[in-house]
């Protein structure tokens, strides 16, 4: 097998690929290197081993989730936007799984490399929840709701856990439509 260029992007990129094929846990750096046609320790030279590597496919798989759940917001508010961030948070997981499996295996937000992308993440949510006028505190406790409801709806789907015969977006259309009453309802009760 000739030599591919190893350059970290390129690394990156082959453990992805695995990844697709046989999943996160077989990426291995023996096998990167074979594949790439090195020596496993020259890989060293690009990546700070499989911890490294890790990082690397999170922050990727951070910044793609990032940039999908931004355009789909662009020019959207209220509810609009909150329906249209959740297909999209669904739709990211389904056309990449191995990236989304990365941004949850990979949990050190001290790091700046993940912390920008995290925190970007996060404003967005932010963002979106600005039309429903909560108090940081209850912004908090609606994305981390938002967040459990699509994180939960996308593993099922994932793990072939939905075997009813009803349509997926239906259900996600009617799950969002349950948390924006909630609420919706938890803001009117404040003022009570």
């Amino acid at each position: 097998m000739p030599k591919r260029l190893a350059d970290k992007d390129g690394i990156v990129k082959e453990a992805l690929a695995i990844a697709k094929e046989k999943g996160m846990d077989a990426i291995s750096l023996g096998e990167i290197a074979k594949r790439i046609g090195i020596k496993t320790p020259s890989l060293y030279n690009h990546i700070a081993g499989i911890n490294g590597l890790k990082k690397e496919l999170a922050v990727l798989g951070l910044t793609e989730f990032k940039n999908c759940l931004l355009q789909a917001v662009i020019g959207k508010s209220g509810d609009e936007a909150i329906y249209s961030l959740s297909a999209a948070y669904l739709s990211f997981v389904r056309t990449q799984p191995q990236l989304y499996e990365a941004t949850m295996g990979y949990t050190d937000f001290s790091d700046d490399a993940i912390k920008a992308p995290s925190e970007a993440i996060l404003s967005i949510m932010y963002s979106v929840l600005g039309a429903y006028h909560l108090s940081e505190e209850h912004k908090v406790h609606a994305i981390r709701g938002l967040r459990s409801l699509l994180h939960g709806f996308a593993y099922l789907e994932l793990k072939h856990q939905f075997q009813m015969n009803t349509d997926l977006e239906e259900s996600r259309e009617h799950i969002i439509r349950y948390y924006l009453e909630g609420l919706k309802e938890d803001k009117k009760s404040l003022y009570e």
